[in-house]
């Protein structure tokens, strides 16, 4: 506080609520596919 002393706090969160927020934010994960027909990594 001594480095910015015209600094507020505006608003304080949990951790719980840090969690939540980043869980929302996430993009969603992509589904498994059993759909071998392209794999990255096969050397043609």
């Amino acid at each position: 506080m001594t480095s910015f002393p015209k600094a507020r706090i505006t608003r304080i969160t949990t951790a719980r609520e840090q969690e939540e927020q980043a869980a929302a934010d996430a993009l969603p994960e992509a589904e498994d596919s059993d759909d071998d027909a392209w794999d990255p990594f096969e050397e043609t």
